[in-house]
């Protein structure tokens, strides 16, 4: 077996004051293996870091080696973002991370590290624990490092042995008729081509609102990192999850498994988008036009997908569902390179939808839709008393409340609302009326 590979990710241009400590630690890393960033424990380097490369050049090399690694060993008592960063991209790319904290510095550690399930991590209070950490660390990864690579042996000896030579997915059979289908579509932002797609099955939810998907959004904004999450409105299960750094580059890291597009035959038919497709938006992009243009990019992309049989398959059930959001991993100046486009593919059950329950006499226009500054609300043939009109946002939170009367025509202001997508709601004895708008 070939020499283990160690990233050791420590502070750099975020503070020198561990350098010595550093160095400790690579020493002994290197009794396990290559320690592909020896240079962090050098005394010499300052906070300044490497004055003989320009940035483009360690960006590089260090994505590199990164790749190149089987492990990545980060000391994380010294807030920096260039290891915050390094340690995203390692989970990205499933990487195994120990990272190693020392309390009694008096540094408090970020929450998207210390929260994070996919980092091992672990406190000491010297070099002595952190060589029993690092022991204990490696050889379960050096375990499992020689245990994966007979399962691979296996694995491509089995599909030789069966002449597999055909890499793509029959899609039909990744539909299941009694569970909720979540296809997860990721589009490159500069070229709108199909990268890669995920499905995953979760349970039916018969009472969920089948006009929309059944997400509940949670956004958390980046000081050094975030995240945005969806779970699932019927059990609070993640749907999808993505890290979000300032002047850095987050990662998706739920989905935890992609099938590359190649996987995913074409279609003879071309599947129209759904008039009721949601638009996800938030304004990661407001320099290029806003809402208009997030509708535009949107549509653009799922041309590019349309021809595919999984996009057919989903759409010959019932109860699809569209939905749109645009992914930029790198906050603060906005870095197209990284950033992606997705398409939630949502197939549920066949149960009718409740999302209205206007009586047969009734009449309701709400306009202009988009619209900036009001809602114009016209009801006609309506005998309910006491109707409520409320405005929710696409994490399900109640934003708006207001009481109507039953004259034909009022003005409700929604100069307050953010730039985006919301679920309106009235609602009284026996009736019921739901829909969308955007507000520009």
């Amino acid at each position: 077996m070939s020499e283990l590979k160690i990233y050791f990710a420590g502070s750099i241009r975020g503070g020198r004051n561990d350098a010595d400590l550093y160095s400790e630690i690579i020493s002994y890393l290197q009794k396990y293996g290559e320690v592909l960033t020896e240079h962090i424990g050098f005394n010499e380097l300052s906070e300044r870091g490497e004055t003989a490369l320009s940035d483009d050049e360690i960006y590089a090399r260090d994505i590199e080696w990164l790749s190149n690694a089987d492990v990545v060993i980060a000391e994380v008592t010294n807030p920096s973002l260039g290891v915050g960063f390094e340690i995203a991209k390692a989970i990205s790319l499933n990487k195994k991370i120990l990272c190693l904290f020392r309390p009694q510095s008096g540094s408090r550690l970020s929450a998207m590290i210390s929260g994070c399930k996919e980092i091992t991590l672990k406190e000491y209070k010297n070099i002595q624990d952190v060589s029993e950490l690092i022991n204990d660390f490696l050889n379960m990864k050096t375990h499992i490092i020689k245990g994966l690579s007979i399962l691979l042996i296996i694995f491509f000896t089995s599909f030789a042995g069966f002449g597999y030579n055909n890499p793509q997915l029959e899609t039909d059979t990744l539909i299941s008729n009694d569970s909720l289908n979540l296809a997860i579509l990721e589009m490159d932002f500069l070229s709108n081509q199909f990268i890669r797609a995920s499905v995953k099955h979760y349970p039916l939810c018969s009472t969920c609102d089948l006009d929309s998907l059944p997400f509940l959004w949670t956004y958390l904004p980046p000081m050094d990192f975030g995240e945005m999450q969806f779970y699932y409105s019927l059990n609070n299960q993640l749907l999808f999850g993505a890290t979000l750094v300032w002047m850095g580059e987050g990662a998706i890291y739920y989905p935890d498994s992609f099938a590359p597009s190649s996987s995913f035959p074409l279609s003879a038919e071309i599947t129209p988008l759904p008039s009721n497709a949601q638009y996800l938006y938030w304004p990661i992009f407001p320099s290029m036009g806003g809402f208009p243009y997030f509708k535009a990019k949107s549509d653009t992309m799922w041309n590019a997908v349309s021809n595919l049989q999984l996009v057919h398959d989903f759409a010959a059930g019932s109860h699809m569902r569209v939905g749109f959001l645009g992914y930029a991993p790198s906050q603060g100046i906005f870095n197209p390179v990284p950033a992606r486009w997705l398409i939630f593919l949502y197939r549920g059950s066949t149960v009718t939808s409740i999302a209205s329950v206007v009586p047969g006499e009734a009449e309701i226009k709400i306009f202009p839709n988009p619209t900036s500054q009001q809602l114009n609300i016209q009801l006609k043939n309506c005998n309910t008393k006491n109707l409520r009109f409320s405005v929710f946002d696409l994490s399900g939170r109640k934003c708006l409340e207001k009481s109507l009367n039953n004259s034909f025509s009022q003005t409700i202001d929604i100069q307050q609302l953010e730039s985006g997508i919301y679920q309106y709601q009235i609602e009284g004895s026996g009736f019921l009326k739901k829909d969308r708008f955007v507000k520009n």
